[in-house]
């Protein structure tokens, strides 16, 4: 082995060592739900995998089949979790090792694509604003290559090597709609180099087949659960709804997006580097789809922060004035959002904090492995922390039955089909209704109360209550 790859070598087992050891520093903090670096979703991720590796079963409550997920990341979780579970099975140890996976792959694109301390410090932020053990931070670490090999095609006539097509064909597998991510781009080479830009489009559309035909094997339909749900929910735009009322986190995130995409854009024209521009209008494509038409989550926001900030940093003067105003420019935003985003996030959210561990560690108390306990929103954190078997209500990482007769509101019965001991509520209901969804209703006078949470919470989400069915 030469030293060039030694030091790779090297450098990459530094990167794992470090991964591992801010991991067990953070695992206190992550466990708490809200965390804000690990959204609810990252745990449907968690308890997948630790399924599918014990199991052999794609299922999230151990009852039911499910296709909740996006394939390439949920192989990459589901084999560290086969690792993992060959010495120890705890939760606690899972998320340990869940979360040195995502601080490694973080480091990984942290190191190759930003050049100085400031930057990397301002990625690092972005990337845990954004949740941990989502999918997001794989397709950062294949986009931004792509785009590298791109650049350099474009800018010194360097050929482009056979593994960048093998990436672009691995991203359809992480996110199929981070395929309009490449779109621009791919028709921009259409018209200025002609092979790579056939080569490019090839390789996304065999992706696109390959996860297309991967899902119809093995779950025999072409999307995945969530994305039917998503879809069937999908009534006219949800601008409005994202920018100005669901409060100042996603408007602020919402301003962050448009800002580094205003000033990407801004340096690509100043710049005259089209390459540049069409790799802005296909990122700003990918963000207004979620802007618009979705119910937009934290980790929407990632690949948006950092392709944006990764032309940014491709295009910033080397000279002048500007030059000098990046580094500590970089800093004090990474410092702000740090500390708005972070700092001020888990302050005022320590009750709720409390609440929830105390919650999860006297229901384990209450509950038998064997118990069947129904929870609609929110059961991600539950559902990996708990012992019982946890089915999802909202149906995201339910099965395709559960999600037409959620869509069709013929879940009238549900609980008796299932066989469900107990209901488990994490916020306020009304009119007495505990469950009300898809046609299943649940009352007050049909359950006995059982556990709730001890303090007066100040996030809704954690404000747990658990009831036995009578």
């Amino acid at each position: 082995m030469n030293d060039d790859k030694l030091g790779v070598v090297a450098r990459t087992f530094l990167l794992a060592v470090l991964s591992a050891l801010a991991a067990v520093a953070i695992l206190p903090y992550a466990s708490a739900f809200p965390s804000l670096i690990i959204e609810d979703d990252g745990f449907f991720y968690a308890e997948i995998a630790r399924n599918i590796s014990a199991l052999g079963v794609s299922t999230f409550d151990g009852l039911h089949e499910t296709s909740g997920y996006h394939l390439l990341w949920m192989a990459v979780m589901a084999g560290t979790s086969w690792v993992l579970q060959l010495v120890s099975s705890q939760p606690e140890f899972l998320l340990w090792g869940y979360l040195s996976l995502s601080f490694f792959v973080i480091s990984v694109y942290t190191n190759l694509f930003f050049n100085s301390l400031e930057a990397r410090i301002l990625v690092w932020v972005l990337s845990l604003m954004c949740s941990l053990l989502m999918e997001v931070n794989l397709l950062v670490l294949l986009i931004l290559p792509v785009y590298q090999v791109l650049f350099d095609r474009v800018q010194n006539g360097a050929s482009v090597p056979l593994w960048f097509y093998g990436l672009i064909a691995l991203i359809p597998l992480v996110r199929i709609d981070a395929t309009i991510m490449l779109t621009v781009p791919i028709c921009y080479l259409l018209i200025t180099d002609r092979r790579i830009g056939f080569g490019v489009g090839i390789a996304l559309l065999f992706g696109l087949a390959v996860q297309l035909v991967v899902m119809t094997l093995i779950f025999g339909h072409m999307f995945s659960v969530s994305s039917t749900l998503k879809a069937a929910d999908m009534e006219g735009s949800r601008l409005i709804s994202n920018l100005l009322h669901r409060g100042a986190d996603y408007t602020l995130r919402n301003l962050l997006a448009f800002g580094l995409l205003v000033l990407a854009f801004g340096l690509a024209v100043i710049r005259r580097h089209w390459l540049a521009v069409a790799i802005v209008i296909s990122v700003a494509g990918f963000y207004a789809a979620h802007l618009i038409f979705n119910h937009q989550r934290h980790w929407y926001f990632l690949p948006v922060y950092l392709s944006a900030f990764y032309l940014v940093v491709k295009l910033w003067p080397v000279s002048g004035w500007w030059f000098r105003i990046f580094r500590p420019g970089a800093l004090v935003a990474a410092l702000i959002l740090g500390m708005g985003f972070g700092l001020g996030y888990q302050l005022t959210h320590i009750p709720a904090r409390i609440n929830s561990l105390a919650f999860v560690k006297q229901a384990n108390a209450i509950l038998d492995e064997s118990d069947v306990v129904f929870q609609v929103d929110g059961s991600g954190w539950t559902g990996f922390f708990l012992d019982a078997h946890l089915v999802n209500g909202d149906g995201l990482v339910n099965s395709y039955e559960y999600a037409n007769r959620l869509v069709n509101g013929d879940l009238a019965g549900y609980l008796d089909d299932i066989g469900a001991d107990y209901v488990l509520v994490n916020k306020p209901y009304r009119d007495n209704l505990v469950v009300d969804i898809g046609g299943l209703k649940v009352s007050e006078s049909d359950l006995e109360p059982v556990l709730e949470t001890a303090l007066q919470s100040d996030y809704r989400f954690t404000q747990f209550k658990l009831y036995r069915l009578k």
